[in-house]
């Protein structure tokens, strides 16, 4: 029944080639179900980090599990970070939203999906944040880490997006 997005694991080696941190935040069950399922398809190797339903006491859209993943990676966020909360309800652009208010950098809401498309649309993100397809997630963040775009990497990409939405929202 359940089975690895098409495309899924080409952005998970771009990423972690990248050194770019992940954790990966569910309301289902981890144990009997989801730690499995994460260990059956390989998602261990990209997910050191892992929040699951048994881990917090506010599911999503509260947004305690990206604050728990958040504190469990290594190190302290700082003003210059960005956090990409890549989710596929509309729950989860929620959670990333109301995560904001709790962190002292930016988080921004990705939607892979209709659900959550709908979402990014509803909160007044810019539909740029709306990715159907891993296929196209990873077009747009292979084009951030190429050389051809001198960016050196990807945090500084998306630094630099969201300063640039900053001063868009602000005119």
């Amino acid at each position: 029944l359940v089975e690895p997005c098409p495309g899924i694991y080409s952005v998970l080696d771009l990423l972690k080639k990248n050194n770019i941190p992940l954790a990966l935040v569910s309301n289902g069950l981890g144990k009997g179900y989801g730690a499995e399922i994460v260990k059956k398809f390989g998602l261990d190797a990209y997910f050191p980090i892992t929040v699951f339903r048994e881990d917090i006491h506010k599911s999503k859209p509260h947004p305690e599990s990206i604050l728990l993943a958040l504190g469990k990676m290594n190190g302290e966020l700082s003003p210059h970070d960005v956090v990409w909360f890549i989710g596929d309800r509309h729950k989860d652009v929620a959670a990333a939203q109301a995560a904001q208010a709790h962190v002292p950098c930016k988080i921004v809401p990705v939607a892979y999906g209709l659900n959550a498309a709908i979402a990014i649309i509803e909160k007044g993100y810019n539909p740029a944040h709306i990715l159907m397809n891993y296929r196209d997630i990873h077009a747009l963040l292979a084009k951030l880490m190429s050389e051809d775009t001198k960016i050196i990497s990807l945090p500084a990409a998306v630094r630099n997006l969201a300063e640039e939405e900053r001063k868009s929202a602000q005119e």
